[in-house]
C-alpha cells in the first residue's frame, strides 16, 4: 500500500467515525483537545465492536466504561500488568468490580440531583473535596513513579 493510499484509508476512517458523532452533539467542539483526542480514539476502537448486545445501557454498564477509564488505562494497570505484577487477576477483579459498584452508587446520586438539585449536588462535591480530595492532583492525569 502506498502513502497516498493509506493516507486515504487513514482520511476515510476519520470521517467514518466523525459520523458516528450526531449532529447535536456538536458541543463536543467545547471540549478540550485532549478530550476530544480521546474521544476520537474511543470512537475508532468502537468501530470493532461486532454484534453488540441489545440490552439497554444501564447506569452500572457507564460506572463500569467510567472504572475502566479511570484505572485501568492508568498506573493501577502498571501494578497489574507484566510478569512482576503486583496486584493478581482475582485482586484486580475485586478492584475493578467495587469501584464499578461505587460508581454506579454516586451516578444515581447524581441522577436524582440533576439538574433540579444542582446546588445540593455542588455542595456535596464541594464537601468530598473539603474533607478527602483537596490534595489531590487538579491537573492533567499523568502519574509518575519516583524512583
Amino acid at each position: 500500500m502506498g502513502v497516498d493510499e493509506a493516507k486515504a484509508r487513514k482520511k476515510k476512517s476519520e470521517l467514518e467515525i466523525r459520523e458516528m458523532i450526531p449532529d447535536n452533539l456538536k458541543i463536543l467542539t467545547g471540549l478540550s483537545r485532549e478530550a476530544q483526542e480521546l474521544l476520537f480514539a474511543m470512537l475508532q476502537q468502537a468501530r470493532f465492536v461486532n454484534n453488540p448486545s441489545s440490552r439497554p445501557i444501564s447506569r452500572r454498564d457507564e460506572a463500569n466504561a467510567i472504572a475502566y477509564h479511570a484505572f485501568r488505562s492508568g498506573y493501577l494497570e502498571e501494578l497489574h500488568g507484566g510478569s512482576d505484577s503486583k496486584i493478581s487477576n482475582e485482586e484486580m477483579k475485586k478492584l475493578m468490580i467495587e469501584s464499578s459498584a461505587g460508581i454506579e452508587e454516586w451516578l444515581e446520586i447524581r441522577d436524582a440531583l440533576l439538574p433540579e438539585k444542582r446546588e445540593v449536588y455542588n455542595a456535596l462535591l464541594q464537601a468530598f473535596r473539603e474533607l478527602w480530595t483537596k490534595d489531590w492532583e487538579q491537573e492533567k492525569r499523568e502519574h509518575e513513579m519516583e524512583s
